[in-house]
């Protein structure tokens, strides 16, 4: 009795593990052929109040290699020093003009400019200017995008700040995608005029 009982449980995991692994495979999606407008994308409010999209990620494209975004930056603030354990990242700004810290380099950077980091980079990005500038942000390796979506709402639905423990354990969850100089419970984007020195 105790011998059929164990076959039985071992059946019904098994059977469940295979429904588990089917579910998985129809969800995965083929890579989909995108031509994206600039209001087109997987369109989010970051948990700070300002509008991020994903133009293009494993789940928005099937994309294997790639994630795709953009980022608007007011005036006056700052994607805060960090750095990409999991991926080099290229930067192109669409408009609007940045300072670009990048390793030991400052430069102005004009709309149109691309800013290549490798991966391990402390990089920050600031908006000094008197109007918004927009980046596309490009990983060769996807991941990112998750720690996006882990710290934004969807575009139009209310935005609730996250509580420090909240952002502490988000962070800590995708450290290897993203690793923020400052402590795990500081608020982002910061002002663009205090800035943690890079090292």
């Amino acid at each position: 009795m105790k011998k059929s009982l164990v076959c039985l449980a071992l059946q019904g995991l098994s059977l469940m593990f295979a429904f588990a692994t089917s579910i998985q495979k129809a969800s995965a999606m083929e890579p989909t052929i995108a031509i994206l407008a600039p209001d087109e994308g997987e369109q989010l409010t970051r948990r700070w109040g300002y509008p991020m999209t994903i133009k293009v990620s494993p789940a928005t494209t099937g994309s294997k290699n790639f994630s795709i975004g953009t980022e608007d930056i007011a005036p006056g603030n700052a994607i805060p020093p960090h750095r990409h354990h999991h991926s080099e990242e290229v930067v192109i700004v669409q408009s609007g003009v940045v300072e670009a810290r990048i390793g030991d380099q400052t430069r102005k950077v004009p709309a149109g400019s691309i800013i290549y980091a490798p991966a391990n980079t402390w990089m920050n990005i600031a908006n000094k200017s008197n109007s918004t500038a927009t980046v596309i942000w490009i990983f060769p390796q996807p991941g990112f995008e998750d720690y996006v979506r882990a710290t934004s709402v969807p575009a139009g639905q209310p935005v609730t700040p996250l509580k420090p423990t909240e952002l502490a354990e988000i962070r800590s969850k995708y450290q290897d995608h993203i690793e923020l100089q400052a402590p795990s419970g500081s608020s982002y984007p910061t002002s663009a005029g205090n800035q943690i020195v890079l090292h």
